[in-house]
């Protein structure tokens, strides 16, 4: 298990439905609005990159499966596929459940 591909932390918005906060604000990439106790989107960013890159030295060359949560996703697809022109809240970057992405870095 490695701490760089946790669960966002999304502090006192922890458990609560997309509802019940404003989703769009939380998950915008420009924005990058910080709450308290909460991963900014920037920081999340930052970690996933960071750690993506330690795999790419440590692994070079080999197989390596990710399993991880939904919110890791966003930012492993944006570094490796790229984020859509213009877009700045980030849903629907995320895979589903059970999906199985395939990437060479």
């Amino acid at each position: 298990m490695d701490n760089g591909i946790t669960e966002r932390c999304f502090g006192k918005f922890e458990g609560k439905t997309p509802k019940e906060f404003d989703f769009d604000e939380i998950w915008n990439y420009k924005l990058n609005k910080q709450y308290e106790d909460a991963e900014s989107t920037g920081a999340l960013f930052t970690r996933i990159e960071n750690f993506l890159e330690k795999i790419k030295k440590e692994y070079q060359d080999k197989t390596v499966l990710l399993v991880t949560y939904g919110g890791v996703t966003v930012p492993i697809r944006a570094k490796l596929e790229g984020v859509p022109e213009g877009m700045e809240v980030l849903r629907g970057l995320g895979i589903d459940n059970c999906e199985v992405k395939e990437y060479e870095i």
